[in-house]
């Protein structure tokens, strides 16, 4: 009985040993953090070009019709790249969402605003989002991000450093609204 479990115990250490030699030969390089800051910046570390852009069929639909402008003019300057975490997913569908009812008001937090920089998919790794970088001065009191140049909101106007002013100066500090 002890030759077996010695032999079990061999053979499951040669095939960890051998799998753990072989997956990162059969793996692609992928960036931990899941998302380029720029279009310049995948491509210098991918070597890849991006030529098109895609968009939802309803969408295309919709630029057809003359009703919304083309891709290209609804995207900032410098779109930040994300990698899929698989593969590039499709359009439509039915969304199956993880709240229990409308009073699970975290998610809609979570998924009804884009933060001026995230979570990297690495866990521990700040990332640009809706600046392309940032700069913290004067011992971590000054912050200073940089926005993305082009960005609109979803009727097509112009998101600048106004808008994030009118919140801070409007919303955030008045004395009856917070």
């Amino acid at each position: 009985m002890k030759s077996f479990w010695r032999y079990f115990l061999i053979t499951v250490l040669c095939i960890s040993l051998v799998s753990s030699l072989t997956i990162p030969l059969f793996s692609q390089e992928r960036n931990p953090l899941g998302q380029y800051a720029t279009i310049a910046e995948f491509q210098k570390a991918t070597g890849k070009r991006i030529t098109k852009f895609n968009e939802a069929p309803m969408l295309a639909e919709l630029v057809k019709q003359g009703k919304l402008p083309p891709v290209e003019k609804r995207l900032p300057e410098e779109p930040a790249v994300v990698e899929p975490v698989e593969e590039v997913g499709q359009y439509g569908g039915t969304w199956r969402r993880a709240a229990l009812s409308p009073s699970d008001t975290m998610i809609h937090a979570r998924l009804g605003y884009e933060p001026m920089v995230k979570w990297a998919r690495d866990g521990k790794t700040i990332i640009p989002n809706l600046c392309t970088s940032w700069k913290v001065t004067e011992g971590g009191r000054v912050y200073t991000f940089y926005l993305r140049k082009g960005m609109k909101w979803s009727d097509g106007e112009p998101f600048t450093v106004d808008d994030i002013l009118y919140w801070y100066n409007d919303e955030l500090l008045n004395k009856e609204l917070t």
